[in-house]
């Protein structure tokens, strides 16, 4: 049996078959059901034999037009498509819960998660529970302290650790934090040394991980705000590094504009991850103005295959406009962006392959009383791919009851990368409804997938569809979704 299922299966009924009330003074959570449909064209491997192809080389093409992969005395192989259409049906449910016990300053909090896969094929269908979050909190006089499952959120990503922390917040405009424990995998909410990767990775960690690191903050008048973090990640026999990164934040209000930055750094590759400015202020006339400037580099943790490869990094600058007419309700933008990416000293020399790429957007939005219309189009063209569509969602709301909505869109990629083109259209209809501590929403739609020049995939429609209640409990309630500026699906 799973492991989270037996330990978490207890607290579950634990927490429904209990007398809240009486485990604490006051508590609130919300229970939300979630069921998708999904349909989707699989993929089958094909294969002649080689002297029965054409041509010569790695690559050739087949009577039809479809691109196979050949070795010499062996066999031409690709992958062609099925023809009937497969549908999974993956169920989730999360469980989010806040209690108060009646000692003051002490709370606890849990996120818990279940699915449930119709297939074998959906990402982790088979775990039944995890456990996102699991934490006991106690604040007093500037003091915060944390146990248990504990979620952070930085510019090096949101992750969660088994663990403590520890937050001083008495020191005026500064503020330090500590923390460390057990590391686990970013999104797989397991450690490392798990079933998750062993079972996909034949060189996974066969060792649990000890993550820790501290951040300081200064925040000034609220006008100004700065901080500065490490953290490091190691096996916990020491064999192996998989981390070491420091790295800060920025936020400065000057005048009506505002400025944000952030950077990331590896100590053990001694570069630059991740690099940010942006500016954004009002003008006159209802308009506004953002601009942004950004140098990335891909980071891998070192106990991974691909820290061994050398990625590419580029550098990006965008802007974005916008026009909002208050008394109408609309709002206008445009904007656009360029990247250009560093050299790759590899490749083949006949071949001209684009090192750069050009962002161009145009939408708007427009409410008016109950009623609301979100579109725009985007268009992209860079390294490897392109891709350019647009979407429509019109919809009314119902005050705070509920909201309908109608949305469509298309989208079309192709690129140096990918042999042949791929347009995907469609829409559908989706809606979401308050009744009481009970929120119902869902969507249904349609998509006609069709390709140019690749002929081993034939056309499909995909239907997709999803339907989620959620519960809120509690002596108190966590406040009830609005339905004010949503959208569409």
């Amino acid at each position: 049996m799973n492991v989270h299922r037996r330990v978490l299966g207890p607290v579950l009924g634990l927490i429904f078959l209990s007398p809240l009330p009486l485990l604490a003074q006051g508590y609130s959570g919300e229970l939300r059901v979630r069921a998708d449909v999904v349909g989707f064209q699989g993929l089958e491997r094909d294969s002649l034999a080689e002297s029965a192809v054409p041509g010569s080389g790695l690559q050739r093409r087949l009577p039809d037009g479809t691109i196979v992969t050949c070795l010499e005395g062996d066999f031409c192989r690709w992958f062609g498509s099925i023809d009937d259409t497969e549908t999974i049906t993956p169920v989730y449910q999360d469980l989010r819960l806040t209690a108060w016990p009646g000692i003051q300053g002490l709370s606890l909090h849990t996120q818990l998660r279940g699915r449930v896969a119709s297939d074998d094929g959906w990402p982790r269908g088979g775990e039944e529970i995890e456990a996102i979050t699991a934490y006991v909190s106690y604040q007093q006089s500037g003091l915060r302290a944390r146990a248990g499952r504990i979620v952070r959120s930085s510019p090096l990503g949101y992750r969660n650790f088994d663990g403590g922390s520890l937050t001083w917040a008495g020191l005026g405009p500064v503020r330090v934090e500590a923390y460390g424990g057990w590391g686990l995998g970013p999104g797989l909410d397991a450690p490392r040394d798990g079933d998750l990767l062993a079972d996909v990775d034949e060189f996974a960690p066969d060792d649990r991980a000890l993550i820790y690191g501290f951040e300081a903050g200064l925040d000034v008048a609220r006008t100004f705000f700065a901080s500065g973090f490490y953290q490091r990640e190691i096996r916990s026999d020491r064999a192996a590094l998989h981390s070491e990164r420091v790295g800060g934040t920025l936020r400065a209000l000057v005048g009506p504009a505002t400025l944000d930055g952030s950077a990331t750094y590896d100590l053990i590759g001694e570069e630059f991850n991740d690099i940010r400015f942006q500016a954004s202020s009002p003008i006159a006339g209802g308009f506004g103005l953002l601009l942004e400037g950004r140098h990335y580099l891909p980071f891998f943790e070192y106990w991974t295959i691909w820290s061994a490869f050398d990625p590419v990094a580029f550098n990006e600058g965008r802007g974005l406009l916008t026009w909002t007419h208050a008394g109408s309700g609309l709002t206008l933008e445009v904007g656009g962006g360029y990247r250009d990416y560093d050299e790759t000293e590899a490749g083949v020399e006949f071949a001209d392959i684009e090192s750069d790429g050009w962002r161009l957007y145009g939408g708007g939005r427009w409410s008016r009383g109950p009623w609301f219309v979100d579109g725009g189009y985007r268009s992209e063209t860079t390294f490897g791919a392109a891709r350019y569509g647009g979407d429509l969602t019109v919809g009314r709301r119902f005050d705070d009851a509920g909201r309908v909505a109608l949305f469509f869109n298309s989208t079309k990629t192709f690129g140096e990368f990918r042999i042949g083109e791929q347009v995907g259209t469609g829409g559908g209809v989706d809606a979401s409804w308050n009744v009481g501590a009970l929120t119902f929403s869902g969507a249904a739609a349609l998509y006609r997938l069709t390709y140019d020049n690749r002929p081993s995939v034939e056309d499909w429609t995909q239907p997709r569809a999803h339907l989620s209640i959620a519960w809120r409990f509690g002596s108190r309630p966590a406040p009830r979704t609005s339905m004010r500026g949503i959208g569409g699906y």
